[in-house]
């Protein structure tokens, strides 16, 4: 969820086939920054005394990425009140100077490394929204996303859970709501396809939607008492809180005009062996 500076990411290369509304290149510009904490432009949030969602972005190092994600969903979050708040995880790098360039955002920080479970509910405890966005710093949110979230929430007083469509840093889909198979495994629904294709383009309740993004209303995640402390330090708490909020009745849905950029592995990297 620092890391050396690194070579640029070559990410946007990809564009949809058939003449399909979205092109992934105009996208390059949210690549991590380079340079130093001091060479970034001020971040200036909206201050909302009643915000109707409080975003929370965990992380672990890698300021980068998390200056990166602020200034997307500065640059492309409107139609719904909103707060920041930062959860810093007792962070190795520069993370706690991001305060001197981004305005208007709370940073909660941990005095020890507690994991991404436990960092995310003992954040979640500071939020004053009526809803909460888990948003993870290796992500750059699209125009709309927040709003169209919201609008799913407000369709159906049933919906408790509500997820994103996740595109890879190669521009192919990486996730249009997940599968949970019988044995207890899961699966990103579309993973490596053309993200414009109608089977994932269309609003509707699936068995779990990662935890990159989802948005759930506050009261339930109380209710619920967050994610499940068994699956401490990170995975498989997201697709366990889904299940919990259809156990209390309620429906996870996957919201496809909700786009989300996903860099993923940041945080925890791709080995299955380690991490």
């Amino acid at each position: 969820m620092g890391r050396p500076r690194a070579r640029p990411l070559i990410v946007w290369a990809y564009k949809a086939p058939y003449g399909q509304r979205h092109t992934w290149q105009r996208r390059h510009e949210f690549q991590p920054v380079a340079g130093e904490i001091g060479e970034q432009a001020i971040l200036r949030f909206p201050e909302v005394a009643h915000p109707r969602c409080s975003i929370l972005v965990p992380v672990y190092g890698n300021w980068r990425h998390t200056y990166t994600c602020l200034r997307a969903i500065l640059e492309h979050t409107a139609g719904v009140s909103y707060e920041v708040l930062v959860l810093d995880d007792c962070s190795p790098d520069e993370t706690l100077r991001l305060a001197d360039v981004v305005q208007g955002v709370r940073f909660i920080s941990s005095a020890a490394n507690r994991g991404f479970l436990r960092n995310c509910n003992a954040g979640a405890a500071h939020a004053r929204g009526e809803t909460l966005l888990f948003l993870n710093n290796d992500t750059a949110v699209e125009d709309g996303w927040l709003s169209a979230l919201h609008a799913a929430l407000d369709a159906d007083p049933a919906a408790g859970l509500v997820g994103t469509k996740l595109i890879g840093a190669d521009g192919r889909l990486q996730e249009a709501g997940g599968i949970v198979w019988h044995d207890g495994s899961g699966w990103n629904y579309g993973r490596g396809e053309d993200p414009n294709r109608p089977e994932y383009d269309y609003l509707k309740e699936v068995d779990y939607c990662s935890g990159a993004c989802i948005l759930i209303p506050a009261a339930l995640w109380r209710d619920l008492g967050g994610f499940d402390d068994r699956y401490a330090p990170a995975y498989y708490e997201d697709t366990d809180l889904a299940f919990a909020v259809r156990a209390a009745g309620r429906k996870v849905i996957y919201q496809p005009r909700a786009v989300v950029i996903h860099f993923e592995g940041v945080s925890h990297g791709t080995d299955t062996g380690a991490g």
